[in-house]
Formats: structure tokens, C-alpha cells, sequence
């Protein structure tokens, strides 16, 4: 069964990355029938939007569980900033030896909802908002290594 998905893809250098970040992990996460970008322009608002009709992939999906993204006004514990620190050196190293920005490995947002659940396996990865399979089946066992080495 066909989906479909509209994003806003701000031009606004400040939120461009995030924006584009979250697109492209969705688009890791289903498989696409088809891509249709738009540039929108009026006086106040210039963005791409991005419409994308997709079905759910059948094989290796993530369980059915709720998906959480950490609220920046929380704040951190010292424990919790340090490990972020570690996390964001982890994935600029990651970035550097797959000569890909940084965000492209996982956003700001995604490495401090990891601090704040402090997952203890692979399948807890899979209640952060926004993470595909690929990242995770890549990336966690790293993440998981870090987070426990920081209890």
C-alpha cells in the first residue's frame, strides 16, 4: 500500500541540515515509489517541499513502539554533557572517514535523545524518532559501547 509524505526543506542555513536530515532518514526507512521537490517562494518563506509517496518496507522493520525526540528545554546532567561531548567526537571521526558532514551520521537532536534514554541494546535504538535501520544496524554498536562505558 502506497504512503505518502510531504517535508519542508528550509533554506535557512540554520535549519537546512536538520531539515535535510530527517528526510534523508526517512527515505532510508521505506521503500520510495517516487520524489516530487518544489521550490516555494512567496515574500515571507522560501523552502523546498518535498513530496514523497512510499510503501513501508516488509522485511527487517522496526517494532511497533513509540518513537521519542529529546526536548531541548530539558537540560543535561554533567554526566549526560560529557557523554554527548564523547558522542559528538565519535561521530566527527565517523564523518571525516566517510567524508560525509557530520549531521549525515546522526543530528544533534538524535545524539541527545541517546544520552537521555541511555540504551542499553540495539532495539532500544529503535524508539529515536527519526533513525533508520542502515543507521542503526551501523552505528549503535559504537553508541552502545560509549554509553556503557560512561555508567
Amino acid at each position: 500500500m502506497a504512503h505518502v509524505k510531504v517535508f519542508k526543506i528550509r533554506l535557512n542555513e540554520q535549519y537546512r541540515e536538520e531539515d535535510e536530515s530527517f528526510l534523508n532518514d526517512f527515505l532510508e526507512s521505506v521503500k520510495v515509489e517516487s520524489i516530487v521537490p518544489t521550490l516555494i517562494s512567496s515574500p515571507q518563506d522560501m523552502h523546498w517541499s518535498v513530496f514523497v509517496v512510499y510503501s513501508e518496507l516488509e522485511e527487517d522493520q522496526f517494532p511497533l513502539v513509540e518513537k521519542m525526540l529529546y526536548d531541548s528545554g530539558e537540560a543535561l546532567t554533567p554526566e549526560e554533557e560529557h557523554l554527548l561531548f564523547r558522542l559528538k567526537q565519535w561521530r566527527e571521526g565517523v564523518a571525516q572517514r566517510e567524508n560525509i558532514p557530520s549531521y549525515m551520521i546522526f543530528h544533534v537532536s538524535h545524539l541527545k535523545t541517546i544520552v537521555k534514554m541511555k540504551p542499553q541494546s540495539l532495539e532500544d535504538f529503535a524508539k529515536v524518532k527519526g533513525l533508520s535501520r542502515r543507521k542503526i544496524n551501523k552505528y549503535a554498536k559504537d553508541i552502545l559501547r560509549m554509553c556503557k562505558e560512561a555508567q
